[in-house]
């Protein structure tokens, strides 16, 4: 892993639907490493800074 560069970032998406509005917060991991003279991204992880979730269907939006 000495080829690649971790990379984070924070988020916050929010999600209307109808007369509701849902925040996500959380932080993106990515760790990027240079193909063919480009940084690609080579593994991403997504951690929600949240005690609690909506329904499972919601929480695609952040995929």
């Amino acid at each position: 892993m000495g080829d690649e560069l971790p990379v984070v970032a924070e988020f916050s998406v929010w999600r209307f639907r109808g007369e509701r509005s849902s925040p996500y917060v959380g932080r993106y991991f990515y760790r990027l490493r240079v193909t063919d003279g480009q940084l690609r991204i080579s593994s991403k992880r997504v951690v929600l800074a949240m005690t609690t979730l909506r329904t499972v269907s919601d929480v695609a939006i952040l995929l």
